[in-house]
């Protein structure tokens, strides 16, 4: 009984040994919505998976911060999969509430680049088990117009002008 278990243990590890892992790389960041909880940033990954077998994302978490500032940490179980020598789209949405939004405003960064760090840590299973691959990238990012304080302002001034005219 002890050699079975000892040759299947061998068998699993040798399997694991030929599962290479994905390449993650990072397409894009950009700001994709302001709601009343706060700014939605959304995070585009590209998955390249080289093995001749599928894989299959089974959670991840990450760690944003911006300009330093540490905004957004979470967890999901979204699952996906990735195709044997194939590239897959991921998304992931980060929140950033208000109060997070307030503390980059205090910092007045410049709206054309925003740096930032990403980690995130991503559980991949397969046919022989799960690992899980790091991922850590940084950059800057540019604001769109939309979203620059300054067009925010005229907005919500805006609405409300229409709702003093609408109550005379």
């Amino acid at each position: 009984m002890k050699i079975l278990l000892v040759l299947s243990m061998l068998l699993l590890s040798a399997c694991s040994a030929f599962v290479t892992k994905p390449e993650i790389t990072l397409k894009d960041i950009k700001l994709a919505g302001l709601n009343q909880k706060g700014l939605d940033i959304d995070v585009y990954l590209s998955v390249y998976n080289p093995n001749s077998f599928d894989l299959h994302l089974k959670d991840y978490s990450y760690d944003l911060k911006i300009m330093s500032l540490p905004l957004a940490k979470g967890n999901s179980r979204t699952t996906c999969d990735f195709g044997s020598k194939s590239a897959s789209d991921l998304l992931i949405t980060v929140k950033i509430p208000y109060n997070g939004l307030t503390e980059i405003l205090k910092h007045h960064p410049n709206p054309d680049a925003v740096p930032y760090q990403l980690h995130a840590d991503m559980t991949i299973g397969s046919a022989v088990g799960s690992f899980n691959v790091p991922v850590s990238k940084s950059g800057a990012f540019a604001i769109p117009k939309a979203f620059r304080p300054k067009n925010v302002l005229n907005r919500i001034g805006d609405i409300i002008k229409g709702l003093n005219q609408s109550t005379k």
